[in-house]
């Protein structure tokens, strides 16, 4: 069966994280706030809280839906 590249991880920079609450975070990518989904975060991401700045590991398909990446 072949691998679906829909899952393959993407790694962003995020600026700042705004907000967090228990399931999401806040974050501001390229001066654009987006919602983030903890479930969705892989293993190499950076930030966790707010105030927090570095590295985002989503799935490529959460990347492509947010318009993050085409």
């Amino acid at each position: 069966m072949a691998r679906d590249p829909k899952w393959d991880p993407i790694t962003l920079h995020v600026d700042f994280v705004e907000k967090a609450t228990e399931r999401a975070l806040l974050v501001e990518i390229e001066g654009e706030d987006y919602w983030i989904p903890k479930s969705q975060m892989k293993d190499g991401t950076e930030i966790e809280d707010e105030g927090d700045e570095g590295a985002l590991v989503i799935p490529r398909w959460l990347a492509e839906e947010k318009e993050l990446v085409e």
